[in-house]
């Protein structure tokens, strides 16, 4: 299974995790893209991506899976929603799974050859399993309507699609079957009023683009389809700068 990751605050039987900083302190909400943006709520063999209502995987079999990748304490930490709940739990949750992420890349930068057939099939087995984890965490939190929460989101994905992550599963069509999980979102929210919003949706649809794993015409069926929202400017801009850009 995976090991080697920090231990300490989480008390749960996955990968344990120490918080990171503290989140910003204002709280800036956004409204959601259409149902037609948003990812396709299903399961797949290749995901476990959480269903909207009644359908499943349900949120109970989504948090199951995930304690035994990350820990309970940190699925608690993704979970905290509500009319009263700390959006920065949130945040702690997602900078935890991020310093798991880079501790796993730096590992790689270090000894990038695994030595033994053994040895690569154990390193390629574990990164596939964190990956997943990943995207089933991304699936929902980049769908955020709190801006706060959604920026250590992309964060997390720029990370988790860098070279050196993905070193050991580089020769797995993982990483461009999980686009299709949150592109809509990216591409929507590129177009956002907010402005921190929208840079860093651009950024992140440009590090996946770059991205050898996925590469740009992956990433161009979702950047070139019609505007949803013509009538407002920031829209209109936001994904013609994307387009100029990529």
């Amino acid at each position: 299974g995976l090991h080697s990751a920090p231990t300490g605050q989480d008390s749960g039987t996955g990968l344990g995790a120490p918080r990171g900083h503290s989140a910003p302190r204002a709280q800036r909400a956004e409204s959601q893209p259409p149902r037609a943006a948003q990812p396709h709520a299903t399961s797949l063999d290749d995901f476990i991506i959480e269903a909207a209502g009644d359908a499943t995987p349900n949120a109970a079999t989504v948090d199951e899976y995930l304690e035994d990748v990350f820990g309970a304490r940190i699925v608690k930490d993704l979970r905290c929603h509500g009319p009263h709940a700390e959006w920065a739990t949130r945040v702690s949750g997602l900078e935890a799974i991020q310093k798991l992420v880079k501790k796993k890349a730096s590992e790689s930068a270090a000894a990038p050859v695994p030595t033994g057939e053994a040895v690569h099939w154990r390193e390629e087995g574990e990164r596939l399993a964190l990956f997943r984890g990943c995207i089933t965490v991304l699936a929902r939190a980049l769908s955020d309507k709190v801006v706060p929460v959604y920026l250590p989101a992309t964060a997390l994905l720029a990370d988790l699609f860098s070279s050196d992550f993905l070193a050991p599963i580089r020769s797995s069509a993982l990483p461009r079957a999980a686009i299709a999980h949150f592109a809509n979102t990216l591409v929507f929210r590129s177009g956002s009023s907010n402005v921190r919003a929208r840079e860093e949706s651009s950024n992140a649809l440009l590090h996946l683009a770059r991205c050898e794993s996925v590469g740009c015409a992956t990433i161009a069926p979702y950047v070139t389809r019609p505007i949803s929202n013509t009538r407002q400017a920031h829209a209109v801009i936001g994904r013609l700068e994307l387009l100029r850009t990529l």
